[in-house]
């Protein structure tokens, strides 16, 4: 569709631009090669950052960055890592997904430390891009998956991880791949909602509304879901295989990334384009209404937002914002 757009807008151009015969043509003014080739975009698919009751987590390129977000200080934790491409939670744990050169392996972080303990085995971890691995209500058993890399339902052995069941899918359904709250995940398939249970159960709810959304996440209550599109934030009631709107409200620039916490959604928000972007961080309550909103650096994509039922924190690049999520207050980080 943007392709379509694109040649049509350069057809436009090219005629009202055209010169008479004999004389020199007009060139395409900058302004109109700049709006085409710099579109803001939401940043879809798995999230690098993630947040626990008192802690940050931080997927970077090459290493694990844990920064604690409490009132009692601590040192903020850089732990090395390589070929890490997918992270994740199990109970106070993080743990993160390994592909190197197709041999795959989960590296567990118990709290405060700095060695993960390795266990290998058939994972669903992409060796390119990010993805995610979500708790069921099982402990020996988690949800994984990743771009090219399919959707898992894994049990952990004692020796070994193996898939138990496997979901195929494509790359809009795994760029909404997010847990749907009691150890079920979900994405958005044409449509639908796909909700998959511990247990294995696939659930489809109608999507009658948002035909193109960008985000996913979990909702305030069991069975509900937030969903942006383009300007605008959702939440769903999933029941009776409908996706049903409850509330749609209106965030006056584009959703560039959700996360969610307690009862509230937390929404990075961006206006211009890629070259000159201007960002905000937007919470939402569950009624519709803005709770608290932030100001965030300009010019600066390399964003992810997380959220719990505390606090809400923002990776800009290397650097960790965080705010208690009740009033936005700021939340005072350790030293780099």
């Amino acid at each position: 569709m943007h392709r379509a757009l694109a040649l049509v807008l350069l057809a436009a151009c090219t005629r009202s631009e055209s010169a008479p015969p004999g004389t020199d043509p007009k060139a395409m003014t900058a302004t109109t090669h700049t709006t085409r080739i710099s579109e803001l975009s939401p940043r879809r698919g798995a999230t690098r950052l993630l947040l626990t009751k008192d802690r940050a987590v931080f997927l970077g390129r090459d290493h694990l960055t844990v920064t604690p977000l409490t009132d009692k200080g601590g040192s903020k934790l850089s732990i090395p890592i390589a070929d890490a491409h997918a992270l994740g939670m199990l109970g106070d744990d993080i743990v993160v997904g390994i592909n190197a050169t197709g041999k795959t392996a989960l590296v567990r972080f118990a709290p405060g430390s700095t060695k993960g303990q390795s266990q290998g085995g058939i994972l669903a971890v992409p060796n390119q891009g990010y993805g995610r691995i979500f708790a069921t209500d099982k402990a020996s058993e988690i949800f994984i998956g990743g771009p090219d890399a399919g959707l898992d339902r894994s049990r952990i052995d004692p020796d070994r991880i193996v898939p138990i069941q496997a979901v195929a899918w494509k790359a809009d359904e795994q760029a909404t791949f997010t847990s749907a709250g009691h150890g079920r995940v979900a994405f958005v398939q044409r449509d639908r909602i796909v909700r998959i249970g511990s247990d294995g159960t696939r659930e489809e709810f109608k999507l009658s509304a948002f035909p193109i959304p960008a985000h996913l996440v979990a909702g305030p209550s069991d069975d509900t879901m937030w969903i942006t599109e383009d300007k605008k934030l959702g939440l769903l009631e999933l029941a009776h295989g409908e996706a049903r709107v409850t509330r749609t409200v209106d965030l006056g620039a584009l959703a560039f990334d959700l996360a969610s916490g307690g009862d509230a959604a937390a929404v990075i928000t961006a206006t211009g384009n890629a070259a000159k972007m201007a960002s905000e961080l937007q919470v939402i309550g569950a009624d519709g209404k803005l709770r608290w909103r932030a100001a965030l650096p300009p010019n600066n994509p390399n964003m992810f937002v997380a959220a719990s039922a505390d606090r809400v924190a923002v990776q800009i690049g290397d650097e960790l914002r965080a705010w208690n999520a009740k009033d936005g207050s700021p939340v005072a980080l350790p030293a780099p």
